[in-house]
């Protein structure tokens, strides 16, 4: 858990102070940078202590997204980072799974780590032998119940709860109806990510977030609730502020009140929050 809160942590620093540095110059802004400078030196230090892999390479992962958003190749043309991020993912999936080549372990060397991924692929091996429903599933949540979980005790070892893989976990749970059901949200998610890329604010730092929940699950089972889960939803969800004040005019015309009036410009771009809108 350590690990996930300093991946986070440090990706939200990185992302702030970029967008400060190309805020207006103004004392605040010079002590935001100062803290968030020394947070992000708190937050990789715990992370050496943590000393997990996963989190550091995803931190990394993230932090070259969120950096190559600020150059101003992708700023004049941003379908740049639109179209390689994808494809990164589909390039790894495609080598995994296609070509055959383990590019997971070849990762875990470079890192100095066991390229069994600390007895991981006995796991994934142990859980696929176990005669699940392709189709379905064992049902939500229910493949670490009952005869089950101590048949995985007995052949992967006491206290084990989860597969150690997002993707396998849902396929052990719901089957090949679930793992289409959560390419189709991912997509979708996507896609709305990219679409409030600009107006939202959030952008660059939801889509290095998208990108980190890609390939965070190859070794931990975090398609549930997790933070880095929970944060993704909460990011995925984000609403554009236009969008909100056109809400609030459109809502004001109709009960009678007075319309909201309309911010400068320059208050607008330093109030960046998000909304979420709940239907009764």
């Amino acid at each position: 858990m350590l690990g996930v809160l300093c991946m986070i942590s440090g990706l939200f620093f990185l992302w702030d102070t970029l967008k400060q540095i190309r805020g207006p110059k103004t004392r605040e802004r010079s002590r935001i940078i100062l803290l968030n400078c020394t947070l992000m030196l708190m937050t990789l230090w715990l992370l050496s202590i943590a000393n997990s892999k996963t989190s550091s390479i995803c931190l990394v992962i993230g932090s070259v997204i969120i950096l190559a958003s600020q150059t101003k190749v992708v700023e004049k043309y941003p379908t740049i980072l639109k179209v390689a991020v994808p494809t990164i993912v589909l390039a790894y999936v495609f080598t995994e799974t296609v070509l055959g080549i383990d590019v997971t372990a070849v990762i875990a060397r470079l890192v100095g780590r066991d390229p069994s991924l600390t007895g991981r692929d006995h796991i994934w091996r142990v859980v696929l032998s176990m005669g699940t429903n392709p189709l379905v599933g064992t049902g939500y949540e229910s493949f670490w119940l009952g005869p089950r979980l101590l048949e995985a005790w007995s052949r992967a070892g006491n206290g084990l709860n989860q597969a150690h893989n997002g993707y396998l976990e849902v396929y052990l749970n719901l089957g090949m109806i679930g793992l289409c059901l959560l390419g189709w949200f991912l997509v979708s998610s996507f896609q709305v990510i990219w679409r409030n890329w600009v107006t939202s604010g959030f952008g660059p730092f939801n889509v290095a977030l998208w990108c980190i929940l890609m390939f965070y699950n190859v070794t931990e089972a975090a398609f549930k609730t997790q933070f880095v889960w929970l944060l993704f939803l909460f990011g995925a969800l984000d609403v554009p502020r236009q969008l909100i004040l056109s809400a609030e005019r459109a809502i004001s015309q109709q009960v009678g009140l007075p319309r909201a009036k309309k911010r400068p410009q320059s208050e607008q771009a330093e109030e960046e929050q998000c909304y979420w809108f709940v239907r009764k």
